[in-house]
């Protein structure tokens, strides 16, 4: 198996669909803001976050680049 197929698969399992997240940091606060939350709607084949944000925004979480953290209740 090879490294990207390995943190694929722990991303699936980190963050499956329907996960709540939040953005902490990312390169393009102008158009998706700090604090910003989603829903994990799928995790791509390179290790990106596809999201539904709730600001209607539909930008993806690019690994290395974004961060987020998963909201607890």
């Amino acid at each position: 198996m090879y490294a990207e197929e390995i943190i694929v698969k722990r991303l699936k399992l980190v963050y499956p669909e329907g996960t709540r997240i939040e953005l902490i940091k990312t390169d393009r606060p102008e158009e998706l803001p700090i604090g910003t939350r989603g829903t994990v709607r799928s995790v791509e084949e390179k290790g990106g976050l596809i999201i539904d944000w709730d600001n209607c925004c539909n930008q993806h979480i690019i690994r290395g680049i974004d961060k987020v953290k998963k909201i607890v209740r």
